[in-house]
């Protein structure tokens, strides 16, 4: 699962330089993580991984003005989270070694 999980936020690093931007929720519209996931290229594992980390979804609820995706989308990352046991400072490392070394290319 952690070299899923890596391969997937090297691939956003390469779309998006800042990982705040990511879950930005610009005028109620999809952040970019929700429409890659969308699109396929990050799996419920590594949203449910994400949620544990910085906890998106509040956040993501009160933004998003969609009425339809997100929720659906919320609901199943919400109800996959008890599945997912994860060691959490392995899976931070991951994220601020990735996004770090993007200083250094």
């Amino acid at each position: 699962m952690s070299f899923v999980f890596q391969n997937e936020m090297d691939a956003l690093s390469d779309i998006e330089q800042d990982f705040d931007s990511l879950f930005k929720v610009t005028n109620g519209q999809h952040p970019i993580i929700l429409k890659e996931h969308l699109a396929g290229n990050v799996s419920l594992e590594s949203m449910v991984i994400l949620q544990k980390i910085i906890n998106y979804i509040p956040y993501f609820t009160s933004k998003i003005s969609e009425p339809i995706v997100w929720p659906e989308v919320k609901k199943r990352v919400v109800k996959y989270e008890p599945f997912i046991s994860l060691d959490k400072p392995k899976y931070k490392r991951i994220l601020l070694n990735t996004w770090n070394s993007l200083t250094t290319r």
